[in-house]
């Protein structure tokens, strides 16, 4: 069965009127992202049609909110460039296209601790590695992966990662070879205009990937991504596209008219509602070009200030920002959630409580506690401080369990 269609793992903490979603699907999916630099305005018109940008690809958009629910809502409006899109080189023949790519996709399925979500993965090893978003497999406590959609599912674990630039590297748990493998492009001759083919796991439905068509419309994007917990991320040198993303396509190939891939699909917009039968017309990739630097690290085996390899600590709580909720401090991370039999749970940190400081550092918001928590490993034992809702602070030794990437 595959997972309902996206309610928001993570909401917008949105700056930007134009509200758009990372494009993983199930429950538990979605983070909505801004997009923004320092040029003049355009117009991105959300509702399905093109979208205007400058030839120069130097896009702003401000202000706006995003609502909670299947991916939420917001506002679109203001960005920057003007001029019109060029009309490009002609269209593609996209199932010839996708049948190239198909086989050598993964359709990912991830267990979370409160529900199921979906997306998308590229196989760059004959050996079973796959190139995903890191926030594909973000709080998965399983993944199981579907080679070219259909036959056998497989368990595969986390080989690395890079939450700061959403890409992640999985490796498939059995003994598989002669798997087939996607080519990689080259994203630096990538031009506004170029006809391009998106193709996953659309709205996490399982089976042979879907495939949509379309243009580039801007390079060089810097994106903000927000989340309801208080999270942000920046992810900077993103391909804007035209084709239609939807829910599940996280972690996808975005692919030239010579089938290699140039870029990873990773988010969407989502005008007013996130539309997940049509999809949006305002997507973005990440340049493949940086995903593979970003492999060729994790294949090192060593843990940089950006990468790391290996399951990653737990402290076993889910975390909110307080935004003016009732609580008995004015900053750090409200405790939503307590996994049982994790090192928070036997410390006796309970729902309600804030969690203020770890290993001696203050945290001043969920943010700050999941950067704290990176250099750590399971196993290794901290010291929390957090503060009751009566107001009573506390400090404990807490050994952090395994945990996956945030």
């Amino acid at each position: 069965m595959s997972p309902a269609p996206a309610k928001a793992r993570r909401g917008l903490a949105a700056l930007a009127a134009l509200a758009l979603v990372l494009a993983s699907a199930g429950v538990g999916a979605g983070v909505a992202i801004a997009v923004h630099n320092n040029s003049a305005p355009s117009t991105f018109d959300t509702s399905g049609g093109s979208s205007n940008t400058s030839p120069s690809g130097n896009g702003n958009t401000r202000g706006g909110n995003f609502g909670g629910g299947n991916n939420g809502g917001g506002n679109s409006g203001g960005g920057n460039g003007t001029g019109s899109l060029p009309s490009g080189s002609g269209t593609l023949d996209t199932s010839a296209i996708a049948a190239k790519i198909d086989p050598a996709l993964v359709n990912i399925n991830t267990t979370l601790a409160q529900g199921r979500a979906a997306g998308t993965g590229m196989l760059i090893s004959s050996t079973g590695e796959i190139l995903t978003n890191n926030h594909v497999i973000a709080d998965a406590t399983s993944i199981k992966v579907v080679i070219g959609g259909t036959g056998a599912s497989h368990t595969a674990k986390v080989v690395g990662y890079d939450v700061t630039e959403d890409v992640a590297m999985l490796q498939i748990a059995d003994k598989v070879s002669n798997l087939p493998t996607v080519t990689f492009g080259d994203a630096s001759k990538v031009a506004v205009g170029d006809p391009v083919v998106a193709i996953g796991n659309a709205l996490g439905q399982g089976g042979t990937p879907k495939a949509s068509q379309g243009q580039v419309t801007a390079l060089g994007q810097q994106v903000t991504a927000g989340d309801s917990a208080g999270t942000q991320e920046t992810l900077e040198g993103m391909i804007q596209i035209n084709a239609p993303i939807q829910p599940g396509d996280s972690g996808g190939a975005l692919v030239d008219r010579n089938a290699k891939i140039i870029g990873m699909n990773t988010a969407a917009a989502g005008g007013g509602r996130f539309n997940s039968q049509v999809g949006s017309n305002i997507g973005f990739a990440i340049p493949i070009d940086n995903a593979v630097n970003i492999v060729s690290q994790i294949r090192t085996g060593k843990n940089t200030d950006k990468v790391y390899i290996g399951d990653r600590a737990l402290l076993g709580v889910q975390v909110a920002a307080l935004n003016g909720q009732v609580a008995p401090v004015r900053s750090g991370a409200l405790v939503v959630g307590v996994q049982t039999n994790t090192g928070a749970s036997d410390a006796g940190i309970v729902t309600g409580d804030v969690v203020v400081s770890l290993s001696g550092k203050p945290v001043t918001d969920p943010a700050s506690l999941r950067l704290a928590l990176v250099k750590f490993h399971p196993g290794d034992s901290v010291d929390v401080g957090w503060v009751d809702s009566t107001g009573t602070r506390h400090d404990q030794n807490v050994k952090l369990t395994v945990g996956p990437p945030l």
